[in-house]
């Protein structure tokens, strides 16, 4: 935020495209390869009305991708400057596998007309599988517009405009297979959803940049987060599709929102051509339970009342700039680190 003096700016703290003195081309080219992740936790569990074993995993297998994730240019005139800018802020393709197996002997029971308790009259045997495999391909895209303004040689302020396009093709299938009953001892559709859509939305971000003097600037910054709103729909298929569709309706919306935020901070030069930057950004995840539909797609049967929460962060971020003067061109190595406070969503 506080260091903002190349084109990537025009995404950080567009205030700080105004310190180019020469139009830039930038390009970021993102490889990602992931292996193949699984977890899984099991627990016995021995008690009057169970006697068994219970498991859940999961594994996941995103696909290898090779994308173009940031592309600047920007022009700069004599007190503002104009950038254009692409960035693919996600590019996903994945596969996941979630299960949970139960096996063991359930009581059956009976309630005493007397007493009112219950009263346990026999045992049967369990060993029940449910299992929810998803495919995800989703693409996020934005399209920036910038405009910096110096208004004073130390001080200036720079907005960017935001086109984010956003589409999402998905499935999952929720099955289960009840090995110990006279029925559904093959995998059986439970019920099923499906995502094919797509939606546009605008956003903007708005910096500005102090320089109280040669080795120091100050920055801020605040982000709006783009928005967007996706039609999911279950299918009637399945054995208790018809629930599903009961509680959730033929189709919904999904809401996409990525965080508003906001940030500021300093960065100093202590001697040449050293530069030391520290910055601290809040970022409003709250902003992902927007619209979010909880309980549906989950390992058991859904449940539309189910409570999620999200906490908001504030990220600190750290970094050593270093410029060699060589030739009429200098370079510049910089090198950071950033705290990632707990975000998830539980």
């Amino acid at each position: 935020i506080s260091l903002a003096d190349d084109s990537t700016a025009a995404q950080a703290n567009p205030a700080g495209l105004v310190l180019l003195r020469r139009p830039e081309l930038f390009a970021e080219l993102r490889a990602q390869d992931y292996d193949t992740t699984t977890t899984g936790v099991a627990a016995t569990i021995d008690n009057p009305f169970f006697q068994g074993d219970v498991a859940a995993a999961a594994a996941s297998d995103p696909v290898r991708s090779f994308t173009p994730a940031f592309v600047s240019y920007v022009v700069p005139f004599d007190r503002v400057a104009l950038g254009f800018s692409r960035l693919e802020s996600l590019n996903t393709r994945t596969r996941t596998l979630n299960l949970f197996t139960i096996q063991g002997l359930e009581a059956q029971v009976e309630i005493d007309p007397v007493t009112g308790e219950r009263v346990i009259t026999g045992y049967q045997p369990v060993d029940f599988q449910l299992a929810a495999e998803a495919d995800l391909d989703a693409r996020v895209t934005q399209y920036n517009v910038a405009l910096a303004v110096s208004l004073h040689r130390r001080f200036s302020l720079g907005v960017t405009a935001v086109l984010g396009t956003a589409e999402v093709l998905g499935r999952v299938d929720n099955t289960f297979v009840d090995n110990a009953g006279p029925f559904f001892t093959e995998p059986t559709l439970d019920y099923a959803t499906r995502i094919d859509d797509s939606d546009t939305d605008l956003a903007y971000n708005a910096g500005l940049l102090w320089r109280p003097a040669d080795w120091m600037s100050l920055g801020a910054v605040y982000r709006k987060g783009l928005r967007f709103v996706l039609s999911e729909a279950v299918g009637e298929a399945g054995v208790r599709a018809a629930q599903a569709r009961e509680q959730f309706g033929a189709s919904f919306d999904n809401v996409l929102h990525a965080p508003d935020s906001y940030g500021a901070w300093i960065s100093f030069r202590p001697a040449e051509p050293w530069t030391i930057l520290i910055d601290a950004v809040r970022v409003e995840y709250s902003d992902l339970l927007d619209g979010y539909i909880a309980g549906l797609n989950r390992i058991s049967f859904p449940d539309s009342a189910a409570a999620f929460t999200v906490d908001d962060g504030t990220e600190v971020h750290f970094g050593i700039e270093k410029i060699f003067l060589k030739g009429e061109t200098p370079v510049a190595i910089r090198i950071g680190g950033w705290s990632d406070p707990d975000h998830r969503i539980r």
